[in-house]
């Protein structure tokens, strides 16, 4: 047998020695085979050319052959002229393919002719190879025009056959998409113009199309869409998928003689190249969406070269974010990456934006990719995320305001003149906090509230304590950690030392806040500005000073920003008249350099200010004080506030002016302020609260009483009021009655006379609530009965035994009363007013 004159030159030599290789049968007529002539009028033509070209489009094999004719060559062997689809990756891969086509053909014409034993044959046909190959040719050109038509990437060529007529058909699979179909049709002649499998013996193209519609519902499993849903939440962003072809071994896993490749273009962020697992996975999700085999091999290079891979904008996007407040508590983390449907997905966290405030983070985002996009140094590539849509569903909400609020609230609750302003995240994702204060050392103690609420607040937030600094020495052999050991006892025990400077609020604020300074801290800082003054302070000692008599009783008990970031000044006043003055009076501040800080950007609040009245105060604790043993001596007389410029607790305080007598109980004071605190309502508000929030200890200052006529003795003032108060009362004269009672009260409060005769004189009065109190000191000096109780109950009776009629003996039914009540647990009247 000759070789094909149409075989390429580099080939002929392998043929010749293939064909020596076949058997002797193959090449030379045996002299007991049918006659060449014979065969060949049973197969040049007619019903005989149609069975065999039937037979071999019925073979897989078979199939890639196309007959055209049939002739005797010189040496009377059988020649066959036609077209031969030669699949294969190699030279040894598609001569082996070779001879199994020609095997089917001689197979296909020894059964045609009846002519098992005839085996003379010589061929020469025109062959496509390789690249040449139909199906992979068109597959070629619909990935190169996929780069401007996308529809022609909806097309897979598999396979190309010669059917029963001899007419080249390339099968495969086409997407829903009616432009592939049409791109297919139209770039078929053009394709294979110069493809001998093709041309027809007018060399005119003869071929056809057989691509399967895809089912009802089902998308092309390669459309950037559809894989982009498959990879789900990913940082590749596909733009475009394909299918590529390469010439391959033909064998029974694989007839077409092609091996297929899924080839993605599109952008990556981040400069790690892309998992290609995870993308294989995405591509096998999509395939069996669409019922198609799996295919393992793809190409990414196109999809991760560097020139495709994007630096993540998250940190350009938080740089703009961090100067817009309208966006605090939005955080956008390195992890920006695409959805399903395309769209840019941020990563980070978010305080709950509304419409209007996820526009705006829309809006900065844009801007941000739209700079990325232009100028020398910018990349086009981030245009094209601008063209996308923007999600923010993977920025996990947080309460972000609540924690700004909470930590609003505890600077109120707890600091005076500290203003906590803005909680963001800047643009290095540092949470920041910032703080104004007249005193810098309140930082630490914002720092440390700031760290413990967010940790608790925001997912992932963690504060990393750093390593202490060491201070520098001098000695290089002193152990560092020693020196401020042996600095710390000598500035205590040295009075001169210049901490000594510092004025009461600062030295307040070190001493209290300065233990809890955090070290240094990644994640949380909070940034401090110094207010030019404390006005706190400044208005506590000018409503405390003396000389301001219109601000006489006018506690300002606290100054702090409220909620909304207001200046607000809490106190009392002793009338509404005083309380209008006085937020006059604030208002006229913020004209001043030194307080504007205070009143802007908001202006203050209202202040804050209960109205109770300074003599009622003094008028109830004369009216209470006398029903408690701790207070026997002292009668009060007035009260007023002083500024006490205490290191540890600077702040004004309540002092109670009183007549005393002899050496009163040391802890009268401190009675007085619990009584006056039990009172939270009305008369406890006139107590100033410590920055621990407790009521500042209130004071008693006294001066000697004068005693009545000449008399200087306690017990004489007693018997006197005994003898005098009594008959007073006998004829009548209330006030000296009163006269005698307040001062056998002062000088000789251990005589239950004297009380009986008070409880007389108010319950003649009217007053019940006074009455009653001074019967229970009457009772409670008389119940003793291993002292001078006895005593004491005769004394009484003598001294009342004038008094008599209607009036003694209702306030002798009223002792029963107040007897049983006392027995029972009955207490002495309290601050609060009985209703």
């Amino acid at each position: 047998m000759r070789p094909s004159p149409a075989l390429p030159g580099r080939l002929a030599a392998f043929a010749l020695a293939l064909a020596a290789l076949l058997p002797t049968a193959t090449r030379t007529r045996a002299q007991d085979q049918p006659d060449s002539a014979a065969v060949l009028e049973k197969v040049k033509g007619g019903a005989g050319l149609a069975k065999v070209r039937e037979k071999l489009a019925a073979d897989p094999v078979g199939a890639r052959f196309r007959v055209d004719a049939f002739a005797l060559n010189d040496d009377k062997a059988l020649k066959v002229t036609g077209a031969a689809l030669v699949p294969g990756g190699t030279d040894e891969d598609r001569a082996e393919a070779e001879k199994a086509i020609r095997a089917q053909v001689i197979a296909a014409v020894q059964e045609v002719a009846e002519a098992k034993e005839f085996k003379d044959f010589e061929f020469a046909e025109k062959a496509a190879r390789g690249d040449a190959l139909p199906h992979v040719a068109l597959q070629k050109a619909a990935n190169e025009a996929g780069k401007t038509d996308r529809a022609a990437d909806e097309l897979k060529f598999t396979d190309a056959k010669f059917d029963a007529k001899g007419k080249l058909v390339v099968s495969g699979l086409r997407g829903a998409n009616p432009k592939a179909l049409a791109w297919a049709e139209a770039a078929l002649p053009k394709v294979l113009a110069e493809n001998p499998a093709a041309l027809d013996a007018d060399g005119k193209v003869a071929a056809s199309l057989d691509l399967a519609a895809p089912k009802a519902g089902i998308e092309w499993p390669l459309s950037a869409a559809a894989l982009q849903k498959a990879l789900g939440v990913s940082r590749v962003r596909v733009d475009r998928a394909f299918l590529v072809a390469r010439p391959a071994k033909a064998d029974e896993t694989n007839p077409s003689g092609a091996a297929w490749a899924v080839a993605l273009t599109g952008f990556v962020i981040g400069a790690e190249k892309p998992d290609a697992t995870a993308i294989g996975a995405g591509l096998a999700k999509a395939f069996e969406a669409a019922g198609w085999p799996a295919v393992k091999d793809a190409d990414l290079e196109a999809l991760t070269g560097a020139d495709n891979r994007l630096p993540d904008p998250a940190p350009h996007f938080q740089k703009a974010v961090a100067e817009k407040p309208g966006l605090d508590g939005v955080r956008i983390d390195a992890r920006t990456a695409f959805g399903p449907d395309g769209t840019l997905v941020l990563a980070g966290v978010q305080p709950g934006l509304d419409d209007k405030q996820l526009g705006e983070l829309t809006q900065t985002v844009r801007g941000v990719l739209a700079a990325l996009a232009t100028g020398s140094d910018a990349n086009p590539a981030y245009k094209r995320l601008a063209e996308a849509g923007l999600s923010s569903d993977k920025l996990d909400k947080v309460k972000f305001r609540e924690l700004h609020a909470e930590l609003r609230k505890w600077a109120a609750d707890s600091l005076d003149d500290v203003r906590l302003g803005r909680l963001y995240f800047d643009e290095s994702s540092k949470l920041v906090l910032t703080c104004e204060a007249p005193d810098e050392a309140v930082k630490a103690a914002v720092e440390r509230q700031l760290i413990d609420r967010a940790t608790k607040t925001i997912p992932g937030f963690k504060a990393v304590a750093a390593e202490p600094v060491a201070p520098p020495v001098t000695e290089p052999k002193e152990p560092e950690k020693k020196e401020p050991e042996k600095k710390e006892p000598e500035e205590k025990k040295d009075p001169k030392e210049p901490e000594e400077k510092k004025d009461g609020a600062e030295s307040l604020v070190a001493a209290r806040f300065q233990a809890e300074a955090p070290k240094v801290v990644s994640g949380a800082e909070v940034r401090f500005t110094k207010f030019p003054g404390g006005l706190t302070k400044f208005l506590q000692q000018v409503v405390a000073d003396p000389k301001n008599k219109e601000w006489d009783a006018l506690l300002v008990e606290r100054g702090y920003f409220d909620a909304d970031d207001r200046y607000t000044v809490r106190g009392v006043a002793s009338s509404e008249a005083q309380k209008k003055a006085f937020g006059d009076y604030l208002a006229s501040l913020k004209g001043d350099p030194q307080w504007g800080p205070y009143f802007a950007p908001k202006p203050h609040a209202v202040p804050d200010l209960a109205v109770v009245p300074m003599p009622k105060l003094v008028e109830r604790a004369q009216r209470v004080m006398p029903a408690y043993p701790a207070f026997d001596g002292i009668r009060v007389t007035g009260a007023r506030y002083v500024f006490v410029d205490d290191k540890l607790d600077p702040g004004p305080r309540l002092v109670f002016d009183a007549q005393v007598v002899g050496r009163p109980s040391p802890a009268a004071a401190e009675a007085l302020g619990r009584l006056i605190a039990a009172d939270r309502a009305f008369y406890g508000r006139r107590l100033p609260k410590a920055r621990t929030g407790e009521p500042r200890p209130v004071e008693i200052r006294g001066a000697a009483a004068p005693a009545p006529g000449d008399t200087l003795s306690s017990d004489q003032v007693g018997t006197y009021t005994e003898g005098f108060g009594a008959l007073a009362l006998q004829k009548g004269d209330m006030a000296k009655a009163k006269e005698w009672i307040d001062a056998g009260q002062l000088y000789a409060p251990h005589l239950s006379s004297v009380w009986f005769l008070s409880a007389y004189y108010h319950h003649l009065k009217g007053d019940a609530e006074l009455a009653r109190r001074d019967l229970y000191r009457t009772i409670e000096l008389e119940v003793p009965v291993d002292f001078d109780g006895p005593s004491q109950r005769k004394r009484r009776y003598r001294v009342a035994k004038d008094l008599q009629g209607e009036k003694r003996d209702q306030i002798e039914k009223l002792w029963l009363t107040a007897w049983k009540d006392y027995r029972e647990g009955a207490k002495p009247p309290a601050f609060a007013e009985p209703k």
